[in-house]
């Protein structure tokens, strides 16, 4: 396999790729993990406008654009064991 530096930058240049697509010199704060939680008015928002929302790249660099209008998103990590990740 690569060694960490040369995954570390592969995932750099996606997320660059992905800011130059949503017209955005950074990428905005974003979910990471296996399980994500919205509140009524973020799934209302989303359903009202998803036909309008781009929908390249990685689903949780792509929410985390979704969602950079937004001002006052309470963003909460889940304690470990609260979503099971994938399989050791």
């Amino acid at each position: 396999g690569e060694d960490l530096g040369e995954c570390v930058a592969g995932k750099l240049a996606g997320i660059r790729e992905l800011s130059d697509y949503f017209g955005s010199k950074v990428a905005p704060r974003w979910m990471l993990g296996m399980g994500w939680v919205f509140g009524r008015r973020i799934v209302q928002y989303i359903g009202r406008n998803a036909d309008r929302l781009k929908l390249r790249g990685a689903a949780d660099v792509t929410l985390g654009f979704w969602l950079a209008p937004f001002e006052s998103v309470d963003w909460v990590t889940m304690n470990d064991g609260m979503f099971h990740d994938h399989p050791d």
